[in-house]
């Protein structure tokens, strides 16, 4: 409380640093007791100090504090919409309309309804787009029909752009279907493309699938086709949010066809996505792609170890124990292969790591050598089962990483 009492009063008679100081931590400590030394700084000259304050009492304030939110606006420029909407459509996040406060909550609706209306002129489309999000998050049904208005309609793209994600809050059939086709319209902006593709997977209906998964592998036959990246990545995500296991195969055909070695971001985004599937195809499909490049196989590596699929052991070990320079890159598939069986922890995978210590390859020797270790406290029998050799020199080689490690720390 004597915190708070000291932070009001540096809002209050600080200088413009202090008192931004004072607000954004003001915001942290969420007491009510500061909400209207908050409200009075909306008023503050110093811009920061205004956005600070509008988003602390976004943090704090209930629909009452809207009202005074916007009454700042209308006193403020057109730069300060979006702080404050931000605020308005954080409070509105956290409130459902009750019995007390639905004449409020009405009230506030049509207000914002009001600004996403507007004409699309300078002064006002940033007001309509910050106003639309907050909108979305009402999750008022009065607000679909016009979201959708500013969806379709063709004069303002950002306006466009903007309802597409702010209409996301709504799993509502009119809003998928038009959704749907602005995701699969070839005719339109791909940002606006992807607007829409972010918020289907936001919803998270599975029905939407069967659109999605043509966008996967649309830009093929385009004369940049990089310039689709981005919209891919934003579907494959998508898919893996909504969980339809539909897009399991789709997914892992594009994962194998992009070999563009220019695209490791897209396929990590492959690869992100299939890590929401627990599906025997997608284990073998990760442990498949430890043969490709270092990015796009770190990529794999960690997924497989995300998913902790005992089914990945025994192909894993397989790869641990192929010293014969099998795939494009080796080294690093053996030692990814090598870490995952540390965090998959199946004794199954002590023998093959034991063998790994003797390694030509410092880097799979040091991945053996810390996977073996995570067996330690949880096999310790299996590991005192190992050759003498393999113990002396698993010991010996945590005894060097331990006086290394020891020397650096010296000579810092």
């Amino acid at each position: 409380m004597e915190r708070v009492d000291q932070l009001i009063r540096q809002l209050e008679s600080g200088d413009p640093n202090e008192r931004y100081q004072a607000a954004s931590a003001l915001g942290q400590l969420g007491d009510p007791k500061a909400l209207p030394a908050l409200i009075r700084a909306l008023d503050d000259n110093d811009a920061n100090v205004h956005i600070a304050a509008a988003r602390a009492v976004g943090k704090i304030g209930d629909l009452n504090a809207i009202q005074n939110l916007l009454d700042a606006y209308e006193r403020r420029t057109v730069r300060f919409a979006e702080p404050i909407f931000e605020a308005i459509g954080e409070i509105l996040g956290r409130t459902s309309p009750d019995e007390k406060n639905r004449t409020v909550f009405a009230g506030v609706v049509d207000r914002l309804i009001q600004f996403v209306q507007q004409d699309d002129s300078f002064d006002t489309i940033v007001r309509a787009k910050a106003a639309a999000e907050a909108l979305g998050k009402t999750r008022d049904p009065k607000a679909i029909p016009i979201l959708l208005e500013r969806l379709r309609k063709r004069g303002s793209f950002e306006m466009a752009k903007a309802a597409a994600r702010a209409i996301r809050h709504f799993d509502d059939p009119q809003v998928i279907q038009a959704l749907t086709e602005v995701a699969a319209n070839k005719n339109i902006d791909e940002k606006l493309r992807e607007a829409a593709v972010q918020s289907l997977g936001d919803i998270g209906n599975p029905e939407v699938v069967d659109t999605l998964i043509p966008i996967l592998e649309e830009d093929s036959a385009k004369p940049y086709p990089t310039l689709g990246d981005t919209l891919r990545k934003e579907t494959a995500r998508a898919l893996g949010r909504i969980g339809n296991p539909k897009a399991i195969e789709p997914l892992i055909r594009a994962l194998q066809k992009e070999r563009d070695w220019s695209k490791f971001g897209l396929r990590e985004a492959f690869i992100d996505a299939l890590g929401n599937f627990r599906d025997p195809q997608v284990t073998d499909a990760l442990v498949g792609t430890l043969s490709m490049d270092y990015s796009t196989a770190a990529a794999a590596a960690k997924t497989l170890k995300k998913l902790r699929d005992k089914r990945a052991v025994q192909p894993l070990i397989t790869i641990v124990e192929d010293d014969g320079k099998k795939g494009v890159y080796p080294d690093h598939r053996r030692r990814f292969a090598a870490e995952v069986l540390g965090v998959l922890g199946d004794p199954r995978a002590i023998p093959a790591l034991a063998k790994a210590l003797h390694d030509n390859d410092a880097d799979i020797r040091k991945a053996a050598r810390e996977s073996l270790l995570a067996f330690v406290p949880t096999h310790p029998d299996a590991i005192l089962r190992l050759p003498p050799d393999d113990r002396h020199r698993l010991g010996r080689q945590i005894q060097d990483s331990e006086r290394n490690e020891l020397a650096q720390e010296i000579c810092k």
